[in-house]
């Protein structure tokens, strides 16, 4: 068994599978990275889309629910 180390095809095998591997990983974080990058994105579209709603509540409700809301949070 240890003699079928010293095989090359072994270590062309063992090469290969280890080019697979990275190249993997690689594959891997860089769909992680694209995906949060989309995610955070997209968050930040959305609460920046919210800004004009924000602004009608604040200028249409009574100061006093904009206080509560401010002090129960």
């Amino acid at each position: 068994m240890i003699d079928s180390f010293d095989d090359p095809a072994v270590h062309d095998a063992l090469a290969t599978m280890s080019d697979l591997f990275r190249t993997g990983v690689i594959l891997g974080y860089s769909a992680l990275i694209a995906v949060s990058i989309l995610v955070q994105g997209g968050a930040a579209y959305y609460y920046l889309s919210r800004r004009k709603y924000l602004r009608e509540f604040l200028e249409h409700t009574p100061a006093w629910v904009v206080d509560f809301l401010r002090r129960s949070n």
